[in-house]
């Protein structure tokens, strides 16, 4: 149907979208972002996993999870993002501190993203804070 559309119509409708899918986004109880295996450059992220980190998410993109959680936090979840861009979808559990200083319990899932050829170029990152669970 959008083939039907005038070319503004359809850059109308791609604004929407792009607007649609942040709002969602932003407004789900779980922490949301997409990295490209080169570096695991965070090319997406919603706004409660960039405030997870003291981050917004438009800062967000285009840093390292090491820039993003900390290289001693990046040496203990490295194993899982390994596992994920070698084509498994992994989760597992850890210990947060937020930047106000709590602790939280995130229960982390990363989902590999294939590109044509098969590979894994990219993982989805999918995490549920899980304190009240844990406790």
């Amino acid at each position: 149907m959008s083939s039907l559309l005038p070319p503004s119509a359809k850059q109308a409708n791609t604004a929407s979208s792009a607007q649609l899918l942040r709002l969602l986004a932003d407004n789900i109880p779980a922490l949301v972002a997409y990295f490209v295996r080169d570096n695991f450059i965070c090319l997406f992220a919603n706004r409660a996993y960039a405030h997870s980190f003291g981050l917004d998410e438009f800062s967000i993109v285009g840093k390292s999870v090491p820039e993003i959680i900390g290289t001693d936090s990046f040496g203990v979840i490295k194993p899982y993002i390994e596992r994920a861009l070698a084509g498994e979808t992994v989760s597992y559990a850890r210990q947060n501190r937020l930047p106000d200083g709590s602790e939280r319990t995130f229960e982390v899932t990363l989902i590999p993203h294939f590109n044509d050829a098969g590979e894994a170029a990219a993982a989805f990152v999918l995490i549920n804070d899980i304190t009240r669970h844990a406790a």
